[in-house]
């Protein structure tokens, strides 16, 4: 979630799809992107630079409340070098499962062993395995979580060269969410 800072009176949630703003963003020609309520009742008006566009916002009572993070408890982390992480993801993608009725097998399996980071995919004939020694000791964990495709897509972007550090979070309360 992103929050933002305004020069309008008064405090208000808008809730806009990430496709259409990102699909907005990409065409605008201005480097201010202004946001509005719109003339259309139960709409948003985005400008930037000479593009206009009337958005019907999503409801933000339908806003599911991943975004808060009070309730999640850090269950595991690990730091990885510059390149690493990209180098398992690269070499394990392209094993990732596109078939909506397998979705069971769209993602990476992350298993977290002993010091050492192993990365799994498979789309039902092809198997990927790829692993990494981790920077600092890491305890070994009995549950193996899932990344789904879409978020290893976007992490690949993000990772390029970078090193950095992943924490796995868990909800406390029932049903139990996990946050990557």
């Amino acid at each position: 979630m992103t929050t933002f800072e305004t020069d309008a009176p008064g405090s208000g949630h808008v809730v806009i799809p990430l496709t259409r703003l990102t699909a907005f963003l990409a065409a605008a020609t201005g480097p201010t992107l202004t946001i509005r309520k719109a003339k259309e009742a139960g709409a948003v008006a985005l400008t930037a630079g000479r593009l206009n566009a009337s958005i019907v916002p999503l409801s933000v009572s339908d806003l599911p409340d991943i975004f808060d993070l009070k309730g999640l408890k850090p269950v595991r982390a690990f730091d990885f070098g510059e390149g690493v992480l990209t180098h398992l993801l690269d070499f394990v993608a392209p094993c990732i499962s596109t078939e909506e009725t397998r979705y069971y097998l769209n993602g990476v399996c992350l298993e977290l062993l002993d010091g050492e980071v192993l990365g799994v995919a498979t789309d039902g004939h092809r198997l990927a395995t790829r692993s990494f020694k981790t920077v600092a000791p890491l305890e070994a964990w009995d549950r193996n979580p899932i990344i789904p495709r879409d978020t290893i897509s976007a992490v690949r972007k993000l990772a390029a060269k970078a090193e950095g550090r992943i924490e796995f979070s868990r909800r406390t309360r029932t049903p139990p969410h996990s946050s990557f």
